[in-house]
């Protein structure tokens, strides 16, 4: 998505891969969260769609008591890609990504 379209301003600066792919439908976008470490994920949901903006709030989840039973769970932020589905096509409206704070 053209830069001008997207607003990231409210991620923490710790998100370096701040952009937003649009599907070629149009019909979903996928942002990049931050996961708390390798075994825990990141949620997307979509707050708000109007026809001059998308509004995206990334939630990162807590990894399950004691890790994942296959893996190891290094404590790291992990970039993890986040699709959302929207309503309607992107189109020319501007993509707001913020995070929750959940710590």
């Amino acid at each position: 998505m053209p830069k001008g379209q997207v607003d990231t301003g409210g991620l923490p600066p710790y998100y370096e891969k701040q952009e937003v792919v649009v599907a070629p439908d149009g019909m979903s976008v996928t942002v990049w969260g931050m996961a708390r470490d390798s075994c825990s994920g990141v949620q997307g949901t979509v707050t708000e769609e109007t026809d001059q903006v998308i509004r995206i709030v990334l939630s990162p989840m807590a990894a399950p008591q004691g890790g994942s039973p296959d893996k190891v769970c290094a404590q790291v932020l992990t970039p993890v890609p986040v699709t959302v589905q929207l309503k309607a096509p992107v189109g020319n409206r501007t993509v707001i990504v913020t995070e929750k704070q959940t710590y």
